[in-house]
């Protein structure tokens, strides 16, 4: 036999080699069991032959493991958005990381719908990390056959495990930061987790969220909070939601609100556009206006001015998610401390 064919298996190279079967696939998965000339023999058999290897998928299938791992990508705006983004990139570097450690493959999979519900039923991953919250119910068919899975910033009951924040503390801490600097009049730039224009709230009696998450109506909650504790109303508040990576973000929240001293963005990348907006305009921050932003992300200390923020541990989120999957552990939450970070984009207000 020394023509190439599509048929080859290891059995061929088996028999032309002398050796048997196991020795044979030894040769190729572990080759340290195998006599070094038996070994060469063998291979030199497969080169001449045309024989490139066992077939990965049917090892992994065999072998029951495909040491990879999932990561589902939060919201409804891809892969490239997840990688353009600061949040994102500090997530999925800590879910790297635990891959790293584990020696394991990263596979990531648009949230969207229908790949989300593809991914679930048929990804060759072990597990899945989901920073998706809007679909928990496309979990069942991996929860049925008990893939491990861990979830980011939703509880999803007792039987899944979850890392999160205390949004409510931390928005809670922004507010009581700019109260305590003076402030009454707000505005808050939340995050709209679908596509589409910006949505605009004006000051009613209960504001709602339209396209937010739980985590960002317990923002949104903390905020209020805090407001009533000092006699304010959140009622009186303008609130915009605009996707994180709108670059009219900033322009929507000012011309909504153009009498606030102080506005909350919750998300980083939200406060960054909206800084860019203030230069734009000639409104000098934090003389004209306070700006807080929500994540820690790197960028938010080298703004012009270095950003004041609710910091989260972005990276060990992340990590500590992708090890609960990794190692199969029982299920349970986890929620990891937040803290503000006071730089130079909130001050008194004039007047």
């Amino acid at each position: 036999m020394t023509t190439t064919s599509p048929r080859l298996t290891l059995v061929d190279v088996a028999r032309e080699a002398g050796v048997s079967r196991g020795t044979a696939s030894n040769v190729f998965t572990h080759p340290e069991r195998v006599r070094a000339e038996v070994r060469e023999r063998v291979l030199a058999v497969a080169r001449r032959i045309g024989y490139a290897g066992p077939n990965p998928r049917g090892q992994v299938l065999r072998a029951g493991r495909f040491n990879a791992l999932g990561f589902i990508v939060p919201g409804a705006f891809g892969i490239a958005n997840l990688i353009s983004s600061p949040y994102g990139r500090e997530l999925v570097l800590g879910i790297a990381d635990a891959c790293d450690a584990a020696g394991v493959s990263l596979t990531i999979i648009d949230g969207n719908e229908p790949h989300i519900d593809v991914a679930i039923r048929k990804a060759l991953v072990d597990g899945f990390v989901v920073g998706h919250t809007g679909h928990i119910a496309a979990l069942d068919p991996a929860l049925r056959r008990r893939v491990p899975i861990s979830i980011l910033d939703v509880p999803a009951g007792a039987d899944v495990s979850a890392v999160s924040i205390d949004g409510c503390a931390g928005a809670r801490m922004a507010a009581e930061h700019l109260v305590g600097l003076g402030h009454r009049r707000f505005a808050i730039l939340s995050v709209r987790r679908n596509p589409g224009p910006a949505i605009i709230h004006r000051p009613r009696m209960q504001p709602l969220l339209e396209s937010g998450y739980q985590l960002d109506a317990d923002k949104l909650r903390g905020f209020a909070d805090c407001l009533a504790a000092h006699g304010l109303s959140i009622a009186e508040v303008p609130i915009v939601e605009t996707q994180p990576v709108d670059p009219d973000a900033g322009r929507a929240i000012l011309d909504a609100a153009p009498d606030a001293t102080a506005i909350f963005c919750m998300s980083d990348r939200q406060a960054v556009t909206l800084l860019g907006e203030c230069s734009r305009r000639g409104v000098v921050v934090p003389r004209d206006l306070s700006v807080v932003g929500f994540d820690g992300v790197p960028e938010a200390a080298a703004t012009q001015p270095p950003l004041t923020t609710v910091a989260q541990p972005i990276r060990e989120k992340g990590r500590r998610a992708a090890e609960m999957t990794l190692r199969n552990e029982a299920p349970r939450q986890v929620e990891l401390p937040v803290e503000l970070v006071v730089r130079s984009s909130t001050a008194p207000p004039r007047g």
